[in-house]
């Protein structure tokens, strides 16, 4: 051997820079009804979360908008999609009459009633006790 030679595999082998060849054996890759069989669980549970997530909640509102709105009679309390608070006081199919002030009435669509109105609170509860802060 040739001192260049030496000098230049003494230099690979410091480097670090020592390449491995060999023949792999050939794997068959998987077919595609295969792959497809590895990825449907995967697939079931990306539909199943959307399911639970988005699809289930929205249809238990819109089945509780529709009670509320097929239940809706005279003198009910509502507050409608716009933030309109009113006294219902005519149902007419898909239209109801809200009073939202005295003498003051409006027709819309029953679909756009969003809630009843809850009782608001005029006294707190520690009201009359005599306690100081």
């Amino acid at each position: 051997m040739s001192p260049d030679s030496n000098v230049q595999s003494n230099l690979l082998m410091e480097a670090g820079q020592v390449l491995v060849t060999h023949d792999a054996p050939a794997t068959a890759s998987p077919s595609a009804g295969q792959a497809l069989l590895g990825q449907l669980p995967l697939l079931a549970a990306i539909v199943a979360i959307f399911y639970f997530l988005v699809i289930r909640p929205q249809n238990q509102e819109r089945k509780r908008h529709e009670e509320l709105v097929s239940g809706l009679k005279r003198d009910d309390e509502v507050v409608t999609q716009s933030g309109m608070y009113g006294r219902v006081t005519q149902v007419q199919g898909a239209r109801v009459e809200l009073e939202i002030a005295p003498k003051v009435r409006i027709w819309v669509e029953s679909a756009s009633v969003k809630r009843k109105a809850e009782a608001e609170a005029t006294e707190t509860p520690d009201a009359g006790k005599g306690t100081t802060p």
